[in-house]
């Protein structure tokens, strides 16, 4: 049988074409905003897992010093005092000074997680100790807060009772910048480049040859401000409360901003010194606290001065007051002694029931003063007290040596108690009404100045003169000297 294989063409099956389809810019821009937002998620949160982690070795940290230090007392009946005893950087501590102790008991002292920015704080007397750590998750804060320190912006550890304070030396930094700021305006040492935190109060705050400029931008407060050596600008926006002293340098430059500055302290022995500058409005508030002036206190025309609680101390210096009626608080005593209590032009000192004044061989010089209820206005020695508007003086007036004299017209005068020396005139034409009973133990002055028309003296209702020295020609009612 013969096969026959015929030669045939592969059958090729044809398909269509398919249309390549490519993404459009719209859509690869989507894409790329998911992917970038993706990445940024997992950035904050492997960023945040990083700041808990670092906040939990703070933690643990704390702890194990806290630990170590009770050691260190328990073989040394003290704790490590650190050197200027004052707050450091624990950092800081090397087996050769003060902290050898603590060193001996932890071989290493362990250091914040960013050595760079922050420390672990430390402070000490021997008997009580604090140490702290700043937290950087704010979800932390609680923690802080509940820690039983002094502090709720730290994470603190203490001896028992462990009443001592931080009182973290905080100085501005080259770069300066704003009061509130946490991340550059304040460093650790002149000069630092660890930050800390802004100043708070029961903080020292430092401005010198190393800082830049500051500004006041929220209502602030803090404890001391030394400003030696600084040739910078602190701008107030804002208030500022000091609780303790007060040292600016003829150097710098203090622009008030029409701000209030407090002074709150509550323990004595605090000094100011404003090196020539001048404030706007200032309130002295401080339940048992005492100032003592280093040089003269001057305010700006317009601003307010109020004198709540507490003693001011002139210590020999001018206090230049501003115009409007200055009432002294129930419970403020000021000490003028051989000082200047000035007007700033025309104030008016009210001195009620609980404020006490005395004064030496000072000088008061104002435009009205009133005396009234139980205040009390003491004078020790010859005081020269001037007034050219109307003098009230109540049961708490004692004269000492010194004298009251009025240099304006048409004003009044009434005192319950004598007075010493009592002089109308100077260099201006006037008429003063008494409105009681006038005692005058010494001289009363009634100052000529040639081609003038001086003294038109009115109801003299008694005059009493104990010396001879006073002039009897002069008492007449309605006489007039010319």
């Amino acid at each position: 049988m013969l096969f026959r294989f015929l030669k045939t063409k592969p059958s090729i099956t044809h398909f269509p074409k398919s249309k390549k389809r490519s993404f459009t810019l719209v859509e690869l821009l989507v894409i790329i905003a998911i992917v970038g937002l993706l990445s940024a998620l997992i950035i904050i949160a492997v960023n945040q897992a990083l700041i808990k982690g670092r906040d939990a070795r703070r933690m643990g940290d704390i702890k194990q010093i806290t630990n170590a230090l009770e050691l260190a007392y328990a073989f040394n009946d003290s704790y490590p005092i650190p050197d200027g005893n004052t707050t450091v950087c624990l950092s800081d501590c090397t087996s050769s000074n003060w902290c050898a102790n603590l060193i001996t008991q932890m071989s290493s002292i362990p250091n914040d997680p960013l050595p760079n920015q922050q420390c672990y704080l430390y402070n000490s007397d021997g008997k009580d100790f604090r140490v702290a750590a700043t937290f950087e998750a704010s979800s932390n804060d609680t923690i802080a807060q509940s820690d039983g320190g002094l502090y709720d912006e730290y994470f603190e550890g203490q001896s028992t009772p462990g009443q001592i304070s931080l009182l973290i030396a905080k100085y501005a930094s080259a770069a300066g910048g704003n009061w509130s700021s946490d991340t550059g305006t304040w460093v650790i040492g002149s000069g630092g480049s660890i930050v800390t935190d802004h100043p708070v109060a029961g903080d020292t705050v430092y401005l010198d040859a190393n800082s830049g400029a500051v500004t006041v931008d929220v209502a602030s407060a803090c404890d001391n401000i030394t400003a030696t050596g600084y040739t910078g600008t602190l701008t107030l926006s804002a208030g500022l409360t000091i609780y303790g002293n007060l040292l600016f340098v003829a150097g710098m430059t203090f622009t008030h901003g029409n701000q209030t500055v407090t002074f709150a302290a509550t323990s004595t022995g605090k000094t100011i010194t404003t090196g020539g500058k001048s404030f706007y409005n200032v309130t002295w508030n401080g339940s048992g606290g005492e100032w003592t002036l280093q040089d003269g206190f001057t305010h700006n025309t317009g601003g307010v001065t109020l004198f709540t609680l507490g003693t001011l101390n002139l210590g020999g210096k001018t206090y230049q007051i501003p115009t409007g009626t200055i009432t002294l608080g129930n419970g403020f005593t000021l000490n003028i002694g051989t000082g200047n209590f000035v007007n700033s032009p025309n104030p008016h000192l009210v001195i009620p029931t609980g404020a006490v004044v005395t004064i030496s061989t000072g000088q008061i010089n104002i435009a009205k003063l009133t005396v009234s209820g139980t205040g009390i206005l003491t004078v020790t020695g010859a005081a020269t007290i001037w007034c050219n508007g109307n003098v009230i003086l109540g049961d708490g007036w004692s004269a000492g040596q010194s004298t009251l004299g009025q240099y304006s017209n048409g004003k009044t005068l009434s005192s319950t108690q004598p007075l010493y020396n009592y002089t109308l005139g100077r260099n201006y034409n006037i008429a003063v009404t008494l409105n009681s009973n006038l005692t005058v133990q010494n001289n009363f002055t009634i100052e000529y100045y040639a081609g003038k028309t001086h003294f038109l003296f009115r109801r003299l209702l008694h005059y009493q003169c104990r010396r001879q020295l006073c002039q009897r020609r002069y008492l007449y009612p309605w006489h007039k000297h010319g």
